[in-house]
């Protein structure tokens, strides 16, 4: 995920319209690295290599 500043995430907070979109890319993001995670880990937990 993007770092983005203090200041950014200040200004999205401000209108719901700007907080609602910053929201949404944020959970897009977090499921795709859940995805990815699952993807990784699903072929280890198949061959039992833990």
């Amino acid at each position: 995920m993007a770092r983005l500043t203090l200041d950014h995430h200040w200004r999205a907070k401000r209108s719901d319209e700007a907080w609602e979109k910053h929201k949404k890319i944020a959970i897009e993001r977090l499921n795709n690295n859940n995805i990815t995670a699952g993807l990784v880990i699903l072929p280890v937990l198949k061959t039992g290599q833990i």
